[in-house]
């Protein structure tokens, strides 16, 4: 069932990009949450390299906002974040992790869920289990946890 409203998003996705490419041209900012949406939908489909290649469009049509913001940033680093990790490039997706949570710190505070949400899996070599660690922002501290998920 999920699946099938996934490939309805994916859908419905496409259909407003073509429409919106045809009207706006390739490089218009106005495209960035499209792609953003559909790396979300291509994750959830376990589709990594589509997603990476929506979320480097994502970024590059942010990047040509002539009024980009700080939360515009912070989206950005997120991001590049989650490209970094799919790409197995931990320490630079930890990298852009705690820059976005700086910004989304002084946008936020600590109690925001992009502050929640913000974390980058590994794969544990040793265990063949996957590890998922945690970064959270409590009381002006990063705060690292891990998490160990059995691989079914």
């Amino acid at each position: 069932m999920c699946g099938f409203k996934l490939n309805d998003a994916m859908k419905s996705f496409t259909e407003s990009l073509n429409w919106k490419l045809a009207a706006l041209g390739e490089d218009d900012p106005g495209l960035a949450c499209i792609f953003y949406q559909m790396a979300h939908v291509y994750l959830e489909q376990s589709d990594n390299e589509e997603a990476i290649t929506c979320f480097e469009e994502y970024k590059r049509l942010q990047k040509l906002e002539k009024q980009r913001n700080l939360h515009d940033n912070a989206e950005i680093c997120f991001a590049e974040g989650i490209v970094a990790k799919l790409q197995g490039r931990t320490e630079a997706a930890l990298s852009f992790y705690k820059q976005a949570l700086a910004m989304f710190e002084t946008l936020f505070g600590d109690e925001h869920e992009k502050v929640a949400s913000i974390h980058v899996s590994r794969r544990d070599n040793t265990s063949g289990e996957n590890s998922t660690l945690y970064i959270l922002l409590s009381n002006n501290c990063f705060v690292f946890f891990s998490l160990r998920l059995a691989v079914c």
